[in-house]
């Protein structure tokens, strides 16, 4: 993996318990837990960062209200040309929407962004590639 560099970073007290809870039923350390969390965090975005051809699946969830519905599905339709195929769900008073897709990673991205403009929402994308062979070994 590399050399390791430190890094200070402050949590709100809640996080900073459900972290140690965490870490402690899955028998980690904290850095080990945050290491990873980073990682798959870098793994799941850093692709935007070079435009390629891409397919995936995106998770969003949000709280079920119609204004949120509508900015999903307009959303939606805005890049129906990448969404292959995307179901809708109710779970506990949450829409829950499921859409597999293949396009452009900025179409993708862009598609993210707007998911993410739905007032708590939590939206992950999932790429079925690493990041085109780590950005070609770092070119």
């Amino acid at each position: 993996m590399g050399r390791k560099r430190r890094f200070g970073i402050s949590l709100n007290e809640n996080i900073a318990e459900k972290l140690d809870a965490i870490c402690s039923v899955l028998n980690i350390s904290r850095s080990a837990f945050v290491e990873d969390s980073i990682e798959f965090g870098v793994k799941a975005h850093m692709h935007y960062t070079v435009d390629h051809e891409c397919e995936g699946i995106l998770v969003a969830i949000w709280p079920s209200s119609s204004e949120s519905a509508s900015t999903i599905e307009r959303a939606i339709e805005l890049r129906k040309s990448i969404v292959k195929f995307d179901t809708h769900l109710h779970s506990n008073n949450n829409c829950v929407l499921i859409a597999s897709l293949k396009g452009s990673s900025k179409e993708i991205a862009a598609l993210h962004t707007e998911f993410k403009k739905v007032r708590n929402s939590a939206v992950i994308y999932v790429p079925f590639c690493e990041l085109i062979e780590e950005n070609k070994a770092s070119q």
